[in-house]
């Protein structure tokens, strides 16, 4: 046997031990011009990266999409249930009062109503829907010209009229701008004594209130906590992947120039276990096909 510059000569066997086939230079210099990140490839907790940022997008759409389908549905349903609750208390209250004619009673009703949380004004028309008492809340919410104009002529009658009672109606409801507010407006009829009810709500205070609850301080946490949740599972599935692969490459590559008494140890997930196992098998059939030159 006898060692010839790039290969262990004998009985016509030739092991190449430090210099690359043709096939590898020509690789090398064909990437020898790209990139060192292409080059060397995409590292896996890149794409452990990428694939967690695609999920993170992923749920984040799906959220948004089902906040975009389901909570204007929701708002609309807490605005009819509350106006429904306001104006069946409301007409319930003024009933006996109008049968009497106790005008003076129908228009304190209709001022406790409209200081209720939320409620706009609530107003009370006869049967030719015409106000027999009407109040806002806050006229300081709505614009100046509108504000003077109610303060100077009383409760106004285009409101009652955007959103009329139907003939063969119990209620109506309307969304309308008013004095340059948003409002939903309910109109309920009085049964027994005839005319209407017209409730009106601030839609700008429900939508607020639901979107302070979905954006509130603790919603906020709870996605904080589940962001970094997710960062931590990255970093130890990052860890757990990649040290157990690089402490295999370093091995091979150590195998590779010639320090052949090194022992690849199987670390990791199974993958990896079976890859290094496999390496390990080969680095030994590798020391026997040397140690039978050898001899």
């Amino acid at each position: 046997m006898s060692l010839t510059g790039r290969y262990w000569l004998k009985e016509e066997i030739m092991i190449p031990v430090k210099q690359a086939p043709p096939e590898s230079n020509k690789y090398r210099s064909f990437i020898s011009g790209g990139s060192v990140f292409f080059r060397k490839g995409i590292p896996v907790g890149m794409y452990l990266l990428i694939t967690m940022s695609l999920g993170f997008i992923i749920v984040c759409g799906t959220f948004a999409f089902l906040a975009l389908k389901y909570i204007p549905d929701i708002i609309n349903n807490q605005i009819e249930m509350r106006t429904q609750a306001i104006a069946t208390s409301f007409s319930g209250a003024i009933t006996k009062p109008l049968l009497l004619k106790n005008y003076l009673q129908v228009n304190q009703e209709a001022q406790r109503t409209s200081k209720l949380p939320g409620v706009a004004y609530a107003a009370v028309v006869n049967t030719k829907n015409i106000a027999i008492g009407g109040f806002f809340s806050d006229l300081s919410r709505f614009d100046e010209q509108f504000a003077k104009k109610v303060k100077e002529k009383g409760f106004p009658g285009d409101i009652l009229n955007a959103n009329k009672l139907p003939s063969q109606k119990q209620e109506a409801n309307a969304r309308i701008l008013v004095g340059g507010q948003l409002i939903y407006d309910k109109v309920l009829a009085i049964a027994d004594a005839g005319g209407a009810v017209h409730i009106g709500i601030y839609i700008s205070e429900v939508d607020n209130a639901i979107h302070e609850a979905l954006f509130s301080p603790l919603t906020l946490s709870l996605i904080g906590i589940v962001l970094l949740f997710g960062l931590g599972i990255f970093i130890l599935l990052t860890r757990s992947i990649t040290k157990p692969l690089q402490e295999v490459t370093n091995v091979i590559n150590r195998v590779s120039v010639g320090e052949m008494d090194l022992t690849i140890a199987p670390k990791g997930p199974r993958e990896i276990r079976e890859l290094a196992a496999a390496f390990e098998r080969m680095h030994q059939s590798i020391k026997y096909i040397i140690s039978q030159l050898d001899k």
